[in-house]
């Protein structure tokens, strides 16, 4: 055997051999389990203190956002209280300033209502007062002329007594000159009579209540009051003034500007006034006029039917009216006076034919209303 040479192994080295090899296996193999399971057990308690890390953050982090919502809450809620006690405040202030604004609002409106009752107060009193002037006014010159008319009058019967007993002296002196005989000559037609003088002198109360009434609605074509038609009947139908500016605006349009409706006294008094400076206006004298209390009171509803009646006789000049009228023709001072060729038809009512509804006739205007009140007079001494 040289030198180097290792001499071969036998059985029992070989065997020894593979005892360490297996011995030095094992322990290899537990020393790298053991440390296996060291790393796994390292591992797992990094794993432990990674989640036990990441848990601390987590509720680290729960906690700082919970801080966070809190504090914004707590913000909010202060910035609601802060508006909330803004808008509180200017709602008062609006409330205060509204409450203020009404209370000067009332005390003017109170203060101008006060004012207008004065002023309304005033006019009315000087409108009473002034209305009491031209009544007295109007009654002092219908008494003058009521005196001046007597006086003319009498000096009218003095004169017609004069021509009758010039007339009886050519009649005597005729008489003793002997009668020649001359042909018969057919005798001229008589005239329509013509209500003269004091032309309502010859109707009684119900009669001239009756005319005028039934007068005023053909007139105005406004509905006659209910039956009976007398001074009962004119003062329910004129009281309040309206008819009587409709009849003045009917024969004269537009005359009467403005009517009262609806009216207390006041209204209804100055309605009527309106009326009498309308007939007024139109031609009735003065002395023919009623005072507003006449018609209002119904003191003196008499005179108020002369008034309507002298008013219809105004018609006739009225220049472009052409509906009835009363009684003989007047000058009127509204246009020029106008004769008529008209004649109405007699024996159909109070007013012959319906307004409008004439004849033509060449005797002029003979428009007359007899004393019964039934229909016109065509001859002297007898109705149709």
């Amino acid at each position: 055997m040289t030198a180097g040479e290792r001499p071969p192994l036998g059985s029992e080295n070989m065997g020894a051999i593979g005892a360490a090899r297996d011995a030095v296996s094992m322990t290899s193999s537990r020393e790298a389990a053991a440390q296996a399971q060291r790393k796994r057990a390292e591992e797992n308690e990094a794993r432990r203190e990674a989640d036990a890390a990441a848990a601390i953050v987590a509720e680290a982090e729960r906690k700082r956002k919970e801080h966070e919502e809190a504090a914004a809450a707590a913000l909010a809620a202060a910035e609601f209280e802060r508006k909330r006690a803004h808008e509180a405040a200017a709602l008062q202030t609006e409330k205060q300033k509204v409450a203020a604004a009404a209370a000067v609002a009332a005390a003017k409106a109170e203060a101008e209502q006060a004012r207008m009752e004065q002023e309304e107060a005033a006019a009315a009193a000087a409108a009473a007062e002034r209305k009491r002037a031209e009544e007295a006014a109007a009654a002092q010159k219908a008494m003058e002329e009521a005196a001046a008319a007597a006086a003319a009058a009498e000096a009218d019967a003095e004169h017609a007594r004069k021509e009758q007993e010039s007339a009886a002296a050519k009649a005597s002196a005729a008489a003793a000159v002997p009668k020649l005989a001359v042909p018969a000559t057919q005798a001229p037609p008589t005239d329509p009579i013509r209500v003269s003088g004091s032309e309502t002198a010859r109707y009684d109360n119900m009669e001239l209540s009756e005319m005028v009434l039934r007068w005023a609605s053909d007139v105005t074509g406004k509905p006659l009051p209910d039956p009976p038609l007398d001074e009962r009947a004119v003062h329910a139908h004129f009281k309040n003034g309206v008819l009587l500016c409709e009849l003045i605006n009917a024969i004269s349009p537009g005359m009467i500007k403005r009517i009262e409706k609806p009216m207390g006294p006041f209204q209804q008094r100055e309605n009527i006034a309106r009326f009498l400076t309308g007939a007024t206006d139109i031609g009735v004298e003065s002395h023919a006029l009623f005072l507003t209390g006449d018609l209002f009171d119904g003191t003196d509803l008499k005179q108020v039917c002369h008034c309507l009646f002298a008013l219809g006789r105004a018609c006739h000049g009225v220049e472009g009216y052409s509906g009835p009228t009363l009684g003989k023709a007047v000058k009127a001072k509204l246009g020029k006076h106008r004769d008529s060729t008209f004649k109405v038809a007699t024996g159909e009512g109070l007013w012959g034919k319906s307004a409008g509804q004439h004849r033509a006739s060449a005797g002029g205007d003979a428009r007359m209303v007899n004393p019964s009140a039934t229909g016109y007079m065509s001859a002297r001494g007898s109705a149709d």
